[in-house]
């Protein structure tokens, strides 16, 4: 496309290194439609899209070469270009070089310097997290995508899920086996009322149509790479996406300043921390972010192109005979302005097809347009922009209408409701707005000469106005950076300062906890900030404070100095996203994922500006060679940091291994088109499994994520055995508290076919702290217990006495109030056991026998560590907010707990009761396990639904470790329980 435009010289301003990099955008954004296009009427294919391309190509080269006689040999041509590119690399850009920079050699070695440093990115971002778990955003994009690849459209088809019964068909009686699967929404909050598993809509079951969330550009290049590369090839996405806007941040910084400060700037960005994380983890802000600079370069680009066309025009003007060059110059420069303006308006419109927060890049441009429009300046470049955007915005509409409908409206849910509220009062703003704009736009020859008077009155106090401008700039990121923490400021930092210590508060600028100190007279109280604020302070953990302060006067100056029509729109962006997300980042306040908000625009912005900053004072600040080298040992010292400090980050896989342990646990299971795996546990932990088991392997996996007590097992038994009959394969994968799952007539059989009855997911994670920065890496495991369902008939019920290892194969056990497994730390026994919640659930067997003469119930039960401690209650009267914790000392706090089998308060008989309550028994920190027995009189209530078993009800106080100051476990803990054995009495 670029040579049947503009020939072998390229676009005019245009060297070697932009001409392929423009080369690639051009392939990025027709690929972009295409594939959104195919995959929106279901027949996504990346072949399907290569011969559409494929035959664009052949288009251009016949309407180039005239004739089809002549396409073999201009093909041939195009052909040996491209080999010459290949071979030579950067020299192919010295023909069309000499023109615009006589010093070739320059251009060479800063292209040499460009390509070593994006093989250094390529090598820091290719090590993509195997995020293909679900309930989580990142793993739903991965999920989405393959899904896509594997099906050629956007909205997948689920039979099974179709088939659910709301009626039975015999007793005509409602059924409702979907409110067994699938997970309510509430349609006063959310557009639809069902999700099939998180991240994923129940478009509508009659038709079977489930949609993924989000907007879907980035799930069709996840797409397109799993159909060349497989699954791996889809993890690669989201580092190749991140490689290409690395460079599209290098071609507009070397636009706006000049290519050192570039490649300066792209050195810094690609060994930031938080570029190398988001370039491995896939969310669409990476995709954004190459998005972002395609525009900010091309919209630069078309700016600086249609003022050349201005100058030329009165030059032209001005001459009575304009000669030839005059005349090819000038619509040179008309195709370049015209050609830009259509890249521009694709990328931005790119971005409205790829996150739903595109409005906030889409703020700048009707003040654009309004400017264009009434300043009389809207040339043909300007109608080419604006016709591209409203092609770009008819496929958002498309998109919206048909597949994004409900996540976008669920998106702005608050947003809508405060506009309805002030609907009112907008509507007449509106309809004025409106009728003022269509005067200005009538009477513009009335107004403006005063307009002319205004602007040359401005012009005048151009300088004012910049430093006024500069000055708040700079005094809103010194409020958000270091006077709103109050931790530079703060009295209490200063006192201990003043006494040559220095505080340790202080460090939370790099990374220590982020702490608020408050000081009453001579009492100090200090206190983490676990809430999502003092984002910058944050953000600065990786960037340090010397980038957040380079960045900061890199942007006083570029204002300064840079700030043009063409600059202003990537200011503008910079600044809505930093007011707008600088006090809160409206997302799960964990780190580095919450600011995920400013990767599009505001770190790579900062590191540019940055890299400005020491350019700026290495050419203007005396003596220079003195000057010169520190700047040069700021920017390396700089980089130093980035990479001694992201370590952890640059060494780390997230999740590694899960795609092994996933497709090892998917090759267990028989053909997925005749298999149903069925999940049962609490909340999202199902999903973390289930989702990649449908929607990358191709199973068909229902889950179980209601409390215990509203799952209803006839509803769950009727489904399975349907699918049964329909010859399916149904398996139950349980988690901890997977035995809610209780069918009067199917039981759980272990299954063992491919290993062993348990599998375990496994995997490195990164820590998400929220008031600090992360350092550690802990493994994520989940247990699960794999069973097959059988007949409970030809199954018998286990024979007393009976025993089963808590943390072992338990897991049709457990009812609810369980924890995973867990194991003793900095001891050598490799015992597993599980910590109860307050109230924890057991179903164990209940014999004839003792159903006749009664049995005993031991349970090896220890409190847990002697660190064990609860904070005093505190003075009366005083009040606590929800989750609050008193600020008293901490006391020990022994466990004490009570068993009921039913409603039926079981008595101990091995330890001593405590206190006056004789069924209580008081176990003590530190003590490590012991066994204690109940007694089951004959009178015994048996399980609800199967009179074989005994439900028994584990009631405990509890303690908070993170309260207590031992780690950041904030769960509520009851005891430690290791074994349960049951037995008929003697």
């Amino acid at each position: 496309m670029l040579r049947a435009l503009f020939g072998t010289a390229g676009p005019p301003r245009t060297d070697g290194p932009a001409w392929n990099f423009l080369a690639v955008v051009i392939s990025l954004l027709l690929t972009s439609v295409l594939g959104l296009t195919l995959a929106e009427i279901g027949w996504f294919s990346v072949w399907l899209i290569a011969l559409i391309e494929l035959v664009a190509v052949v288009g251009v080269l016949r309407v180039q070469a005239g004739d089809w006689r002549s396409v073999p040999a201009l093909a041939r041509t195009w052909l040996s270009d491209l080999g010459e590119t290949i071979q030579t690399g950067a020299r192919i850009a010295t023909g069309r070089l000499v023109r615009v920079r006589p010093d070739a050699r320059n251009l060479r070695l800063e292209t040499a310097i460009l390509v070593l440093l994006l093989i250094g990115a390529a090598i820091l971002f290719a090590r993509p997290a195997e995020m293909i778990r679900g309930a989580l955003d990142s793993g739903v994009y991965i999920n989405s995508g393959v899904a896509l690849g594997r099906t050629g459209a956007i909205v997948q088809h689920d039979q099974l899920m179709r088939e659910l019964v709301d009626l039975d068909p015999k007793t005509l009686k409602e059924v409702d086996e979907a409110k067994e699967f699938l997970h309510p929404q509430n349609l006063q909050r959310y557009t639809l009322d069902r999700i099939r598993m998180p991240g994923f809509y129940v478009l509508e079951k009659k038709s079977a149509m489930v949609l993924p969330q989000f907007y879907h550009l980035y799930a069709v290049w996840i797409a397109a790479c799993y159909q060349l590369f497989g699954l791996y090839g889809a993890l690669m996405t989201t580092p190749l996406l991140a490689l290409l806007a690395c460079a599209a941040v290098f071609f507009f910084a070397r636009q706006m300043f000049s290519a050192r400060v570039a490649l300066v700037g792209l050195a810094f960005l690609i060994t930031c921390p938080l570029q190398i994380w988001f370039a491995r983890y896939p969310v669409s802000e990476t995709p954004t972010e190459l998005l972002a600079f395609v525009f900010f370069y091309t919209f630069l680009r078309f700016y600086q192109e249609t003022r050349r066309l201005d100058s030329l025009e009165a030059a032209a003007a001005r001459a009575d005979h304009p000669d030839n060059a005059a005349e090819a110059e000038l619509h040179a420069t008309d195709l370049n302005a015209r050609f830009f303006a259509v890249l521009a308006a694709g990328a931005l419109g790119a971005i409205a097809l790829t996150r739903v927060d595109f409005p906030l890049y889409l703020a700048p441009l009707a003040g654009y347009l309004l400017w264009w429009r009434l300043s009389r300046t809207w040339r043909q470049a300007h109608t080419w922009f604006l016709v591209a955007l409203l092609l770009m915005f008819a496929q958002w509409s498309i998109s919206f209408f048909f597949f994004t409908f409900a996540y976008t409206m669920d998106q702005y849910h608050n947003t809508l409701l405060d506009v309805r509220r002030a609907w009112p009062r907008l509507l007449p703003l509106f309809y004025i707005g409106v009728v003022a704009l269509l005067l200005l736009d009538r009477w513009q020859p009335h107004w403006r000469p005063l307009a002319r008077v205004v602007g040359e009155a401005l012009s005048r106090r151009r300088r004012w106005l910049l430093g006024a401008l500069c000055l708040g700039v700079a005094l809103f990121f010194a409020y958000r950076y270091i006077w709103e923490p109050d931790i530079l400021l703060n009295p209490a930092i200063l006192a201990e300062l003043a006494q040559g210590r220095i505080p340790f508060a202080w460090q939370s600028y790099i990374g220590a906890p982020l702490e608020a100190v408050a000081q009453t007279g001579k009492t100090t109280q200090t206190w983490l900030l676990n809430t999502n604020s003092y984002i910058l302070v944050r953000l600065g953990w990786y960037l340090s404070p010397l980038g957040m302060v380079l960045g900061v006067a890199g942007l006083v100056r570029a204002l300064w100095k840079r700030l043009t029509l063409g600059t202003a729109y990537f200011f503008a962006v910079f600044g809505i996203f930093v007011f707008i997300f600088g006090a809160d980042t409206y997302t799960v306040a964990t780190y580095p994922y919450s600011l995920r908000r400013f990767l599009p625009v505001v770190i790579p912005g900062l590191m540019i500006l940055a890299a400005y900053a020491l350019a700026w004072a290495a050419e203007k600040i005396r003596p220079r060679r003195v000057i010169r080298p520190l700047a040069w040992a700021t920017a390396g010292a700089l980089v130093v940091f980035f990479l001694v400090t992201g370590w952890v980050i640059i060494s780390h896989t997230e999740d590694e291994g899960a795609v092994a342990q996933l497709t090892q646990l998917a090759q267990r299971f028989p053909d997925p088109k005749k298999t149903v795996l069925l999940f049962s546990n609490e909340r999202d932990e199902p999903y973390v499994v289930a989702t990649p088991l449908q929607y990358i392997f191709g199973f068909e996996c229902f889950s179980l994520d209601r409390a215990y007590g509203e799952v209803k097992g006839s509803n769950i038994q009727q489904a399975v055995q349907r699918w049964q009959k329909a010859g399916y394969q149904v398996y139950a994968i349980l988690g901890a508290n997977g035995g809610k799952m209780f069918m009067p007539d199917i039981d759980l059989v272990p299954y063992t076919t491919g290993g062993g009855p348990e599998w375990t997911y496994n995997v490195p994670e990164l820590e998400q702290l929220k008031a600090q920065k992360p350092k550690n890496i802990a493994p994520s495991t989940l247990h699960w217990g794999l069973y097959e369902l059988q007949p409970r008939a030809g199954v018998g019920v286990p024979s007393l006495p009976f025993s089963l290892d808590i943390g072992g194969e338990d897991y049709k056990y457990l009812v609810a109030g369980f924890s995973g497994q867990e194991r003793t730390p900095r001891t050598d026994d490799p015992n597993y056991w599980r910590w109860t919640f307050p109230d924890a659930f057991l179903r164990v067997p209940w014999s004839d026998a003792a159903k006749a003469r009664g049995g005993t119930i031991t349970l090896r039960l220890s409190a847990g560590p002697p660190e064990r401690a609860v904070h005093a209650p505190p003075p009366p009267g005083t009040t606590l907010r929800r989750g609050e914790v008193p600020d008293t000392p901490l006391v020990p706090a022994p466990a004490q707990f009570k068993l009921f089998a039913g409603n039926l308060r079981l008595q101990p008989t091995t330890l001593t009761p405590g206190g006056a309550d004789p069924a209580l028994v008081t176990l003590q920190p530190g003590g490590g396990f012991q066994d204690v027995t109940f007694i089951v009189p004959p009178n015994a209530p048996t399980a609800p639904v199967d009179g074989n078993y005994l439900l028994l009800h584990l009631n405990s106080t509890t303690w908070s470790p993170a309260d207590a100051g031992v780690s950041a476990d904030d769960r509520n803990l009851g005891v430690q329980v290791d074994s349960v054995r049951v037995d008929v009495a003697p």
